[in-house]
């Protein structure tokens, strides 16, 4: 399938992040949800490499902001609870938009668990907002 121009800087950052990793890639462009929780969102991915399960989160921002970790531990939380099997990591890569940018960079979350107890917060806090009315 051709690449259009637009897409070539992230597909072939990808790549060069891939050659790096080398990671087993087995899903991608997963729905998880939590029926405990009562949420959902869209994975870009799942990988072993060493032994170990890894969520991926794909982006292609101008940068890595702390409120992504949120997300991804929340995708980590949905993708354990529909498997069974929590992953041992959970990383962010991003990836280029044009030409003569960084080729990518890629960071893994440093703590997951806490992670996802202020995505729930957050969680919360919204549902909470939502119910809040005046009368």
């Amino acid at each position: 399938m051709p690449i259009s121009d637009d897409m070539k800087p992230s597909v072939d950052a990808f790549w060069s992040w891939y050659a790096v990793e080398e990671m087993d890639i087995e899903v991608q462009e997963r729905m998880v949800y939590s029926a405990h929780y009562r949420f959902a969102g869209s994975e870009d991915g799942v990988a072993r490499h060493r032994g170990k399960k890894i969520i991926l989160d794909w982006k292609t921002s101008a940068g890595i902001y702390p409120e992504m970790a949120l997300q991804l531990a929340a995708y980590w939380e949905a993708d354990g609870e529909m498997t069974g099997e929590w992953a041992d990591e959970a990383w962010v890569i991003r990836f280029p938009k044009k030409e003569g940018d960084e080729p990518f960079e890629a960071k893994q979350l440093a703590n997951i668990e806490g992670s996802w107890q202020t995505f729930y917060a957050a969680l919360e806090l919204w549902r909470g907002l939502k119910i809040t009315q005046f009368v």
